[in-house]
């Protein structure tokens, strides 16, 4: 997604911050 920032995934209504290198871009 963001290649250097954090990933935003969308899960139950809310926003999740997640590190590029733990999702996977």
């Amino acid at each position: 997604m963001f290649s250097g920032l954090s990933s935003t995934l969308l899960r139950r209504g809310q926003t999740i911050f997640i590190p590029d290198p733990y999702y996977g871009v």
